[in-house]
């Protein structure tokens, strides 16, 4: 109970720890504005005979240029525009009637509002309401004669919906647009052959400075995405070295951070490549989201040795920034390449086709004083070059009558062999016979888990005098039983029989 309880505390300190330094994102800010001329426009509708008809009209004043979010600078998450300009409008109306008689007037009523839009956001000014008329003969002369005017003022902020309308790669400008919307009727008394009403707009002072226009961007710097929370580092080797097929997974820890600062956008993971689809290689990077400037996590690659020989795999994992509704997301990919080599343990053997862990060495019969004879015989590592190789750790033997130089073994790699030998002196009369056991190992440096093998090689040597009869081999075989060696025969000789079959075949 007091284990699991640290386990929380620790838990709790790291959950802690880990909320201290999440902060939240503060976006700079960066402004533009324009004082344009004033701008001009008119239209002018018509109704053609006696009688009442009603317009309903949108017109373009003019269009003022601002410089755009430049979306190299970073990303572009909110946006406010601002104007305080005048606006006013003139109407009156003209038309065609005779030059004499009743029903010769002309009616207006004109109700426009002046806006300002850009980035999807509208500013609004205050509505104006006019009432030109015209009576007789004053109605076939210019409407200036019998005009109207009003004024009002467009002042106001709004927040931009549509960001991409204002942003671009690069420097370059926006468009707010001024637009003066509304209802007119006209009324055409009944002599009247035509009727019109004619509008003249002006927005804005004829003093440039008094014309304001602004947009203030709000804007994240673009995230710092890196395998080091030490510094910017995109590319990584992550190498398992060698290892034995079988052995069970291995795996090596790596880090993604965000080496931003408290302006700087999260960073998130929207896809992973892989080079090879090697399935020996898997990752627990499979979702992020939002990894906060100045944060980092841990992460696993995996390794699974079952396929012998080299393996590898490269993953790219596609890191964007991490700013909802944003414009000008940029992705950053950060690529680990994994290397593994898988390697078979060592397969020692005294035979180059089959697993042989023993040998027998028969000296024969040898007069007494003959000199030193030598036997070879042959170590195989009957792997291949993806096998481990094989050392020598230690040998002993039951006596001093037979010597060898099979006394080292740094490497012998998978697919060789060595030949050594035994050497007996047969110096005086009897029978001799010894056990050499050699105690091997894989040679696979920084390898974990190697194996050991034993190894035996069984020796037989008679000297006789030669003035005396040689025994016969009967006698010398019931001889070596108290040495346990004919079973060690027999079992040679089977199996140098079933080689030999097996050649035949």
């Amino acid at each position: 109970m007091k284990v699991v309880g640290l386990k929380r505390v620790a838990a709790l300190l790291l959950g802690l720890a880990m909320a201290t330094r999440a902060q939240a994102v503060v976006p700079l800010q960066i402004s533009f504005s324009a004082s344009p001329t004033q701008l001009l426009s008119n239209f002018t509708q018509t109704r053609v005979g006696p009688g009442t008809s009603d317009f309903t009209n949108v017109s373009t004043i003019g269009t003022v240029s601002i410089t755009r979010f430049d979306l190299t600078t970073g990303i572009l998450v909110g946006a406010q525009a601002t104007v305080n300009t005048s606006y006013a409008l003139t109407a009156g109306v003209t038309g065609v009637a005779p030059g004499n008689g009743s029903g010769r007037t002309i009616d207006a009523t004109v109700n426009q509002t002046a806006s300002i839009s850009i980035g999807g956001a509208t500013i609004a000014g205050s509505s104006i309401s006019l009432a030109p008329k015209c009576d007789g003969g004053d109605c076939n002369n210019s409407p200036n004669n019998n005009s109207r005017s009003g004024t009002g003022t467009i002042s106001g902020t709004a927040t931009l919906t549509d960001l991409a309308s204002v942003a671009g790669t690069g420097p370059g400008t926006t468009l707010f647009t001024a637009r003066s919307s509304g209802t007119n009727r006209i009324v055409n008394g009944a002599n009247i052959t035509s009727g019109s009403v004619v509008s003249n707009y002006s927005l804005g002072s004829t003093t440039p400075a008094s014309n304001q226009y602004s947009i203030t961007y709000n804007y994240l710097k673009f995230s710092a995405p890196s395998l080091s929370p030490a510094q910017v580092q995109t590319s990584q080797t992550i190498d398992f070295g060698t290892v034995f097929a079988g052995s069970g997974p291995v795996s090596q820890n790596f880090t993604v951070a965000n080496l931003g600062d408290i302006n700087t956008a999260g960073t998130s993971l929207i896809g992973t490549g892989r080079a090879t689809n090697n399935t020996n290689f898997s990752t627990t990077l499979t979702s992020l989201t939002n990894l906060a400037a100045g944060a980092s996590q841990n992460f696993q690659l995996a390794f699974n040795p079952t396929t012998v020989g080299t393996n590898s795999e490269t993953f790219t994992f596609s890191m964007q920034d991490y700013a909802p509704g944003g414009v000008g997301l940029k992705t950053t990919p950060l690529v680990i390449t994994a290397n593994a080599r898988v390697i078979n343990h060592a397969n020692p053997s005294f035979d180059p086709l089959v697993s042989d862990l023993t040998t027998f060495l028969n000296f024969g019969n040898l007069q007494l004083g003959s000199g030193p004879v030598t036997l070879d015989f042959i170590l195989y590592n009957i792997g291949d070059n993806n096998s481990a190789g094989l050392q020598l750790i230690s040998f002993t033997n039951l006596t001093s009558n037979f010597t060898t130089n099979f006394t080292q073994l740094a490497n012998l790699p998978g697919g060789q062999s060595r030949i050594f030998s035994m050497t007996f002196d047969p110096g005086t009369l009897g029978l001799f016979q010894d056990i050499f056991t050699f105690n091997l190992a894989d040679f696979a440096p920084q390898v974990p888990g190697g194996q050991n093998y034993t190894l035996t090689v069984t020796t037989r040597a008679l000297v006789f005098d030669g003035t005396e009869p040689v025994p016969e081999p009967g006698t010398w075989l019931t001889m070596l039983t108290g040495f346990g060696l004919i079973g060690v025969i027999s079992r040679r000789r089977a199996a140098v029989r079933s080689r030999a079959a097996l050649q035949r075949l």
